[in-house]
């Protein structure tokens, strides 16, 4: 077996498992399946391209949620604002399971509308992949201090949002 096999051998053992928190934290921040699943399948592309640079396998998750962080934020530059003439036809008759998934979608992004990226990230990263705090420091860049403050700042908007 060659060297080559066995890093992506080695890759795909390590990716498999974390391919779920990839596609969450992609939708979380593009807001529709067809995006996020693009955006994970880049962020795998650059991943496996990278993965000898890779010093230590033990971050491997840590370094696949940033990466696909930065996919999802390349994506999203990438939007053009306008919409094309296809979309303004009548849209079919939505079935119930549908409108539950967009309401849930709505929801979501509705009350993530008002944070900043970082403490965006932070909330999905702590609340939705069950990150801890010195995970979401490697993987925002930032000290663990300073990935609390983004998660603590987030929650209390959130708090004086939501209860008045």
């Amino acid at each position: 077996m060659s060297e080559r096999s066995d890093y992506r051998e080695r890759f795909a053992e390590l990716f498999e498992p974390v391919e779920k928190d990839l596609y969450r934290m992609a939708f979380i921040y593009l807001g529709n399946r067809e995006d996020a699943l693009d955006c994970v399948q880049e962020a795998a592309w650059r991943c496996c391209r990278s993965f000898k640079k890779l010093r230590e396998q033990e971050y491997f998750r840590t370094w696949a949620i940033r990466v696909t962080i930065n996919c999802a934020k390349d994506i999203l530059k990438s939007r053009r604002p306008d919409v094309g003439l296809e979309e303004l036809s009548e849209p079919e008759e939505p079935s119930e399971d549908v409108e539950n998934r967009v309401l849930d979608r709505l929801t979501l992004n509705e009350l993530l509308d008002g944070l900043t990226p970082e403490e965006r990230s932070a909330v999905v990263l702590r609340h939705a992949l069950g990150c801890g705090f010195k995970e979401i420091a490697k993987i925002l860049g930032v000290p663990p201090g300073t990935a609390k403050t983004f998660c603590y700042r987030a929650i209390e908007k959130l708090r004086r949002r939501y209860s008045e």
